[in-house]
């Protein structure tokens, strides 16, 4: 049996006319016979300065029960119980044609910790028909072990994006988007082994 929940709403507060808050809340519940996945999360935002400028910050969690074929090895029950906490901060402000936006997003598991910092924004040319969007995320993960309490390893990445938006008319456009990723250190899992015959 699959079942899907969602409930969300949103609240608006505008305690000043420079100022306007945005609080959004998100739960999530999945359910079958060997899976439960609950999601609630929590995003705030407030704009200033006639939405010159905008500050988010935001909370997510995911609970996970479920079996694994990584984890049963290690666990007499076969069954795992994950956890996974996310803190988010970002500012946006705009500027003469563009705009610019820096963001900051930490999760933490109790086997797997990651940290990103990026920085982005926008150009407008040609009367605003063309935009020239650009950005950058650096990350750090921490990758540690259930079965292996000496397990530390590391993982840092990075992330280069351009992209190009045209608009022909008033009902059509077109999107060019480019991704670079870069990684370096810790790439496996460290759940899976493999096993080598000599023989």
């Amino acid at each position: 049996m699959n079942r899907l929940l969602l409930s969300t709403f949103v609240l608006l507060f505008s305690g000043s006319a420079f100022a306007e808050t945005d609080v959004q809340m998100l739960y999530r519940n999945y359910d079958d016979s060997r899976t439960v996945v609950t999601s609630p999360s929590l995003d705030l935002s407030s704009t200033f300065n006639n939405d010159q400028q905008k500050v988010s910050a935001g909370y997510a969690q995911d609970v996970v029960t479920s079996s694994s074929a990584d984890v049963t090895t290690f666990s007499s029950s076969g069954t795992i119980h994950e956890e996974r906490h996310e803190f988010s901060g970002g500012m946006e402000t705009v500027v003469p044609d563009g705009t610019l936006a820096i963001g900051y997003v930490q999760s933490d598991e109790h086997d797997y910790h990651s940290k990103i910092v990026s920085a982005g924004g926008t150009r407008e040319f040609f009367t605003k028909n063309t935009v020239v969007g650009f950005g950058f995320a650096s990350g750090d993960d921490t990758i540690n072990s259930s079965a292996n309490p000496t397990f530390d390893e590391r993982m840092r990445n990075q992330v280069y994006s351009l992209s190009l938006t045209q608009i022909l008319s008033k009902k059509s456009l077109i999107q060019f988007l480019y991704d670079f990723r870069v990684e370096n250190g810790y790439l496996a899992s460290p759940y899976r082994k493999a096993k080598f015959d000599d023989g």
